[in-house]
């Protein structure tokens, strides 16, 4: 047997997805209960948060007629918010393009 699939190993994957699962409901619940796209987006900033370190989160749209990005959810501790910008070859183009995660 492969040492990654120790038991303990087994058990973390696990109670990850299992995180990840509850996160996705709450997600759901919050997109169906929430009164405002803002409190929508801090519910959801809140969620992820609970998963991993988000103090600096913000929330992308894609206009797809004219191929550009806007921000209107935006929390960071040192920059401001970025006003909409063409699609470049940033790290959220490269999340948009390849349709994987990044983690930076």
């Amino acid at each position: 047997m492969d040492g990654d699939f120790t038991p303990e190993a087994w058990k973390r994957s696990r109670e990850r997805a299992e995180r990840f699962q509850a996160a996705t409901f709450r997600i759901a619940e919050a997109a169906a209960t929430t009164e405002s796209l803002q409190e929508l987006f801090k519910r959801i900033h809140s969620i992820v948060g609970g998963l991993m370190e988000a103090a600096n989160f913000y929330i992308a749209l894609h206009g797809p007629f004219r191929d550009v990005l806007s921000f209107p959810y935006f929390v960071d501790e040192a920059d401001e918010p970025f006003p909409p910008k063409p699609l470049g070859k940033g790290l959220t183009e490269y999340v948009l393009r390849t349709g994987r995660p990044l983690l930076a």
